[in-house]
């Protein structure tokens, strides 16, 4: 079973992301991809926007890289935990994200499983 109690999870990123306004516009520069390293295949994204209007449900997508290897890609819904859970094991794995063109802000938030020692 699968503990989400945040608490219990080593955050590893929390960064903030502003895109840049396009002049004589009223669009944004893309907030350009950006990599997470974790070591353990279980973690939680979550993608915020505080300034994204009520409607707005897709915050991006995250691809699970090793070693340059796609292993998997999912959509992270916007302003909500996502569990990213990956089969294959390796000593680490890197997160891709991509964020939506509209949004001129993000907030970007990762957890990862420690597993338990056994005793």
């Amino acid at each position: 079973m699968i503990d989400f109690d945040l608490r219990t999870w080593d955050l590893v990123a929390r960064k903030t992301y502003k895109g840049k306004p396009i002049a004589g516009t009223s669009n944004w520069e893309q907030i350009p991809i950006q990599f997470v390293s974790i070591k353990y295949p279980l973690c939680v994204v979550k993608i915020q926007n505080k300034y994204a209007a009520g409607n707005w449900k897709h915050g991006g997508k995250v691809t699970v890289l090793t070693q340059g290897v796609k292993l998997t890609s999912q959509s992270v819904e916007l302003n909500l935990p996502t569990l990213v859970k990956i089969d294959e094991l390796a000593n680490n794995y890197q997160l891709k994200f991509w964020f939506p063109w509209w949004h001129a802000q993000i907030i970007l938030e990762v957890w990862q499983k420690v597993p338990q020692a056994e005793e």
